[in-house]
């Protein structure tokens, strides 16, 4: 800033000796020699008392006497403005009536040049504006453009941009510095974020430059994320070599779709996938079912009823492992007890066709375990009708006894084991004879009972058939409770009488 003023100066020119009560002129000369006008000139010329003015003369303005004093009579000359560079002139006639010097003094004043500058102030003023998705998915990268901009009227210097941590992350905040952003100018900064959270976020981005200068960003963004949950059902008891039925149940709770999910049930040795699942395939030798589900769309779920024939005994457990894209992961288990059993079975060979009297029948008894178990303390027993005696005995310890065969427990049928016994029998009367076999086994509380009917014939002329008659005064009929061991538990439901 430059403040100037006018420069005044005044000249007077006249005689320096005059005479007493003669005139004498006087010029005085107002010259501006500054750059800028001065306004409010008033020029004041001090006369003596006893100097008689004859009379004033200006150029501009006009000039009058102030105030007198004994001692002066001040005269004022009133120029107004004088521009830069003019120049007035005032003269004076003057008649001196005394003989002794005076001065001629001359004064001036103007109005103060008012010095003003403009000062403009100047001022930065930031704002931001964020560009891109509103809705992402977890895990995926995203980019953002970041609009810096300086509305303002000065420039903004050292400006830094600040991220701050999004959600509950204990990460530091990731800054960029932009230098002097010019007042007008805007700048766009991408931002690449890869959302760790789901649900509503909020991004927070703040910037400040020197002199105090900020502004602040808040934006929400929706983070989409599939997510897993998986169960598995089955019976907690089942018989071994018997189909399971098991149901797993596969969802998404989450607010996006779960794609290629992964299904991996892993089977307990000796488990068999049988059916249930389309698609679905054997991997790892057998020992593991896979199928994929190509997408589960959010809030929905997806379930799977499969049979499995379980042979192993024991604790059976079935792991489900379940993975989509995105990291997504889910898991389940289940366990069920798998239990064996002895399943006896009892057949029964009898003679083929007649057999004639005097000669020896063989009837065999096959006791086969088609369980899974071992069967223990098996009984077997073996009754005749009247008119037929067992002679021989062959397969395991025994004891004959009029019309039955009482065997010796057998210790243990394993399981898929069978024992063969025979009986040899001799008729001594003709007739239909009844052979009837019975298997007990307390552990398995089972009573297996098996008859069969024989032909004898009696070697001569042709008769008319005929039941066995009753030998040696016995009774007609003989019962398994008649004979039965007294090992055999005595509320074991009793045969059904063999008539002749």
């Amino acid at each position: 800033m430059v403040r100037k003023s006018p420069v005044i100066s005044v000249e007077t020119l006249g005689p320096r000796k005059i005479t007493v009560g003669k005139e004498a002129v006087y010029q005085l000369h107002l010259v501006n020699s500054g750059e800028v006008s001065a306004d409010g000139v008033v020029v004041h010329v001090q006369l003596p008392a006893w100097a008689d003015l004859a009379g004033a003369e200006s150029s501009v303005g006009s000039a009058q006497y102030d105030q007198a004093t004994e001692a002066a009579r001040p005269l004022s000359w009133r120029v107004g403005t004088l521009p830069a560079g003019g120049r007035e002139r005032l003269t004076l006639r003057l008649v001196p009536r005394e003989s002794r010097p005076f001065d001629l003094a001359v004064r001036w004043d103007y109005q103060p040049a008012a010095a003003q500058a403009q000062i403009e102030v100047q001022e930065a003023k930031l704002s931001m504006q964020m560009d891109g998705p509103r809705e992402v998915f977890y895990g995926r990268k995203e980019l953002f453009a970041l609009r810096l901009m300086n509305s303002g009227t000065g420039d903004a210097e050292n400006v830094l941009i600040t991220l701050m941590p999004i959600g509950s992350s204990d990460n530091p905040p990731a800054t960029h510095r932009v230098g002097t952003l010019r007042a007008g100018e805007e700048r766009a900064i991408e931002i690449e974020l890869t959302a760790r959270q789901t649900g509503e976020l909020l991004i927070h981005v703040k910037t400040q430059a020197d002199h105090g200068v900020r502004a602040e960003l808040s934006e929400k963004v929706l983070v989409r994320r599939a997510a897993l949950q998986v169960e598995m059902q089955g019976p907690q008891v089942q018989f071994v070599n018997a189909a399971a039925l098991y149901r797993v149940r596969v969802a998404n709770p989450g607010n996006a779709p779960a794609r290629q999910v992964r299904m991996q049930l892993a089977l307990p040795a000796g488990a068999k996938y049988l059916s249930g699942i389309d698609g679905a395939r054997l991997d790892a030798g057998d020992s593991r079912v896979v199928w994929v589900i190509e997408a589960l769309p959010a809030g929905t779920e997806r379930v799977f009823d499969l049979r499995c024939l379980l042979s192993a005994p024991g604790q059976n457990r079935f792991e489900l492992a379940t993975t989509a894209d995105d990291e997504l992961t889910a898991a389940a288990t289940t366990t069920t007890r798998v239990e064996a059993i002895a399943d006896l079975r009892l057949e029964v060979k009898d003679p083929q066709g007649p057999v004639l009297v005097g000669e020896e029948a063989v009837y065999e008894l096959k006791v086969r375990n088609r369980g899974s178990k071992t069967a223990e303390n098996v009984e077997v027993l073996a009754f005749f009708s009247n008119g037929i005696e067992p002679v021989a005995v062959e397969g395991g310890p025994h004891r004959i006894q009029p019309g039955q065969v009482v065997f010796q427990p057998i210790a243990a049928v394993a399981p898929g084991a069978e024992v063969v016994l025979r009986v040899r029998a001799r008729a001594e009367s003709a007739g239909a004879h009844v052979f009837r076999a019975e298997v007990h086994c307390r552990e398995l509380a089972s009573r297996l009972v098996s008859e069969e009917t024989t032909h004898f014939y009696q070697d001569g002329p042709a008769s008319a058939p005929m039941m066995a008659s009753p030998a040696r005064g016995e009774p007609a009929a003989r019962t398994a409770e008649q004979y039965a061991p007294p090992s055999l538990s005595p509320s074991a439901p009793s045969a059904q009488p063999m008539r002749r």
